[in-house]
């Protein structure tokens, strides 16, 4: 019985983060995401509530409702991906993100099982984005508008070390 060690690199930004825009600041905005998750069965009428409250609450309970899979032996990944594209899509087209424009992107969570390094931390829901074509030895223009979409400063490529057993 052995381990395998590998490398893996994207860009990794928070969720909480990336739906922290100043768009849902807005009531009607999170009362169009919430009720256009709600009209295709998405979330259920108590999720619908909590997200149109606030943005706290918003983020919060858009998170929760994500699909990712769970239980101890977990890795970290999305369960429902088909799920998961609708409601970022969703949320997207009412917060002026071009969905289209962005990178390929995946959302993981990393577990105490993960070495995730400095940059990474566990427990915390990311949205990765692909790093390709977004650096050279600096930005480049892809990967300056990723971070003006984001209404981020920069943006930094992230690398971690996975231990699978």
């Amino acid at each position: 019985m052995g381990s395998d060690i590998f490398t893996e690199s994207a860009v990794a930004v928070e969720m909480v983060n990336f739906l922290r825009r100043n768009a849902i600041k807005k009531k009607p905005v999170r009362t169009d995401i919430a009720n256009t998750l709600f009209k295709h069965d998405y979330i259920d009428e108590e999720a619908r509530d909590a997200m149109t409250k606030n943005r706290d609450g918003f983020i919060e309970t858009f998170i929760a409702e994500l699909s990712m899979e769970e239980g101890e032996y977990s890795s970290g990944y999305e369960s429902d991906k088909e799920r998961n594209e609708f409601m970022i899509k969703t949320f997207c087209s009412y917060t002026d993100i071009d969905a289209d424009d962005l990178p390929e992107w995946s959302i993981r969570i990393f577990d105490s099982c993960r070495e995730s390094g400095y940059d990474i931390e566990t427990d915390v829901l990311y949205i990765m984005f692909e790093p390709y074509d977004l650096f050279e030895t600096k930005m480049t223009k892809l990967g300056e508008e990723l971070a003006k979409t984001l209404e981020m400063e920069f943006i930094t490529e992230t690398t971690w070390t996975v231990h699978s057993y």
